[in-house]
Order: structure tokens, then C-alpha cells, then sequence
């Protein structure tokens, strides 16, 4: 069990079964074939508590090494990073707002300002793809960005958006071990 900077824990990481959202530390649990549900990927950076392998991967841009194994994301230093999960306005940074990522997991994150437009351009540092005019915000060697070309099946990504078929979904996959 971790807790999330909105102030509930967590306990199942993407790729793991869920019984609902709140059980998933994305914060999306969702039906696959066959009425199985799994930890989901919301998107963009990895909140505090998610599994990650890089700094670069988190939102707070902090994964501490549990162990042998992946690291986890830490928690900001004093305030809800970009793209952090949240109940309200008072658990992200100043002048960031706490929004409501709509169906189908409801999630609330911290948005920065965009700047001077609605939304941000490609090339353009992102945290999740509701910041992005695209929809896609894609990891890169230092961070996240917005990025105007999908991702071919089989290619790194970070939710359903970023796959060039309308089919495709984006997955976990597991190394195989030896």
C-alpha cells in the first residue's frame, strides 16, 4: 500500500489486476477481453507511487530504487507536481488546477498553465495528453513532450492514445524470465 499525493493509498501497479480504480496506482482499473480488469496507463508521466526505471519517468522527476527490482515514484518536494494525482486545488502546485481526466477512470491530476494557448504545441513539455493539442504526450530521453505522430504497434507508449490503430491498446508487457 502506497499513498497518492490526492491523499488515498494504492496498491496494484499497471498490468495488475483491479477491482476498481482506487486500487490502482494510475488510478484507472479497465475491462479487457474476456471480463478480466487491469491496472490501466493513464497517460504521460507516472505518479507518485507507480513503478518506474528513471527519474525522467515520474512527474515529481524523483524514482527511488526499491531493492533490486524497478524503482517508485517519490512524491514532490513540497506540492503536486504536473500530471500528480489529486482530490482538489490545494494538493497541486501554485497556480496549478486539480481536472478531472473524464471517463472512463474519472481521475483527477494536476495541470500547470498552459501559457498562451488552450493547449501546448508539439515539442512542447507535457505531463499528460490533455495537455497536449495532439492528445499524445510521448516519453523522450528527458522528460515528456507533446508529439503530433502516433506510435506504431509494438512501440513504447504511454496510453490508448498514442497508438496509431484505433484497435490498439497500450499494454504492460512483462520481461520473460529465464
Amino acid at each position: 500500500m502506497c499513498n497518492e499525493n490526492d491523499g488515498k493509498g494504492c496498491k496494484s501497479q499497471v498490468g495488475e489486476i483491479c477491482g476498481g480504480n482506487n486500487d490502482c496506482c494510475s488510478r484507472d482499473c479497465a475491462m479487457l477481453a474476456g471480463g478480466i480488469k487491469r491496472c490501466a496507463p493513464a497517460g504521460g508521466c507516472r505518479s507518485q507511487c507507480e513503478v518506474c526505471s528513471s527519474n525522467a519517468e515520474c512527474c515529481s522527476g524523483s524514482c527511488t530504487a526499491q531493492g533490486d527490482s524497478m524503482g517508485v515514484c517519490q512524491p514532490a518536494p513540497t506540492c503536486g507536481a504536473d500530471g500528480e494525482t489529486c482530490g482538489g486545488n490545494p494538493d497541486c502546485c501554485t497556480g496549478a488546477t486539480c481536472v478531472n481526466l473524464g471517463p472512463p477512470s474519472g481521475a483527477h491530476r494536476c495541470e500547470a498553465p498552459p501559457g498562451d494557448s488552450a493547449c501546448r504545441v508539439n515539442a512542447a513539455a507535457c505531463a499528460m495528453p490533455l495537455e497536449c493539442c495532439s492528445g499524445r504526450c510521448l516519453a523522450g530521453l528527458t522528460g515528456f513532450s507533446c508529439a503530433s505522430v502516433c506510435v506504431a504497434d509494438g512501440s513504447a507508449c504511454t496510453s490508448d492514445a498514442d497508438c496509431c490503430a484505433a484497435t490498439s491498446a497500450c499494454m504492460v508487457v512483462e520481461p520473460l524470465l529465464p
